[in-house]
C-alpha cells in the first residue's frame, strides 16, 4: 500500500512494509464467567484472525488506500469483560528512546487517562492508538506500537515497540548521473544513514537540500526493504533524481558605468550546479 505525503520541497511517497498503519485491535468476545485466562485465549484467537486478514487484504488489493479513520477518542466508560490498569509499560528494541509515547496517555484534552479504570478491548485499543499517533506526529512514520495478547489482570498493559529503520538509500535507474556519484549526492542531501531510524523530518530536510538547484526535481518513495537479512521495519529510501541542466547562462546589460569605464555595463555569468 502507497501512502502519499505532501511536503514543501516535493512528494514523499510512502509504501508501507505493512499493509495498513492501522492499528491492530486487541477484540475480546463477552462470555460469563470471565476469567483471565480466557480473555488471553480470546486475544490470541482475535490475533490470528488479524493477522490472516491482513494477509488476504495484501493479496487482493494493493491499491492506494486513503488514511485509515481517526481512532476512539475516548475510553469508554463501562466495558465487559474489563480489567483495571495501573500501569502501561513500552518494551522493546529502542524503546528507551520512545517511552514520551506513553508518558501521557490521556488523550489531546487531557482528562480521559486510562490509569486507574477497568479497560477492555475497545479501552486498549484507544491507549493503544493514543501511542501509535503520538509516535507518527513526531515523524517515525514507519515505527509501530503493538499489543501482544497479554494478562491484563495483572493491572500492567504492556505495549511492544518495532522501530521503523532505513536499510538503504538508493537512487532510482533513470536519476540523472551527477559530477561526484549517487553516493556523494545522497549523502550530502539526506540527513540520515542506514541503520538510523526513519523520521519523515529528514526526508523533508532531503528533498529540499535536492531540489536546491533550479533545473532538478526529486521524489523519494519508502518502500519495504527486501535485502535477505531485513528485519520487521525496516525500509528503503528509493530517490529519483532528475536535472535537466547543470549549467546556466546568465546575461546582463545596464546603464550604470561612468564615463572611464564607459556609460554601459554588460556581463555574462555562467553556473555549474554541484552536484
Amino acid at each position: 500500500m502507497t501512502h502519499h505525503l505532501r511536503t514543501r520541497a516535493g512528494r514523499v511517497q510512502l509504501a508501507c512494509a505493512f499493509a495498513s498503519l492501522a492499528l491492530p485491535s486487541l477484540s475480546v468476545a463477552q462470555q460469563t464467567p470471565t476469567t483471565p485466562q480466557s480473555f488471553i485465549e480470546q486475544q490470541r484467537q482475535q490475533e490470528r484472525e488479524r493477522a490472516l486478514r491482513e494477509q488476504n487484504e495484501r493479496t487482493v488489493d494493493q491499491r492506494p488506500q486513503a488514511a485509515p479513520p481517526a481512532p476512539v477518542a475516548r475510553i469508554p466508560e463501562t466495558e465487559a469483560p474489563c480489567f483495571r490498569i495501573d500501569r502501561v509499560l513500552l518494551v522493546g528494541e529502542q524503546s528507551e528512546l520512545f517511552q514520551w509515547a506513553v508518558s501521557d496517555l490521556s488523550s489531546p484534552d487531557g482528562n480521559d487517562p486510562p490509569l486507574g479504570r477497568c479497560l477492555g478491548t475497545a479501552g486498549v485499543n484507544v491507549v493503544l492508538a493514543r501511542a501509535q499517533q503520538a509516535t507518527i506526529a513526531r515523524g517515525f512514520v514507519t515505527t509501530r506500537v503493538l499489543a501482544a495478547p497479554q494478562d491484563l489482570s495483572t493491572g500492567t498493559l504492556t505495549l511492544s515497540l518495532v522501530p521503523g529503520r532505513i536499510a538503504a538509500i538508493r537512487l532510482t535507474p533513470d536519476s540523472s548521473s551527477t559530477l561526484l556519484g549517487s553516493g556523494a549526492l545522497l549523502g550530502s542531501a539526506i540527513p540520515a544513514r542506514p541503520g538510523d531510524l526513519l523520521n519523515l523530518r529528514d526526508i523533508e530536510q532531503g528533498l529540499e537540500n535536492l531540489k536546491r538547484a533550479p533545473t532538478a526535481e526529486a521524489d523519494i518513495q519508502i518502500e519495504p526493504s527486501t535485502a535477505p537479512d531485513a528485519k520487521p521495519g525496516d525500509s528503503d529510501l528509493v530517490v529519483k533524481y532528475v536535472q535537466a541542466k547543470k549549467w546556466r547562462v546568465a546575461l546582463s546589460l545596464d546603464d550604470s558605468g561612468t564615463q572611464a569605464t564607459g556609460r554601459y555595463q554588460a556581463g555574462a555569468t555562467v553556473s555549474v550546479d554541484n552536484p
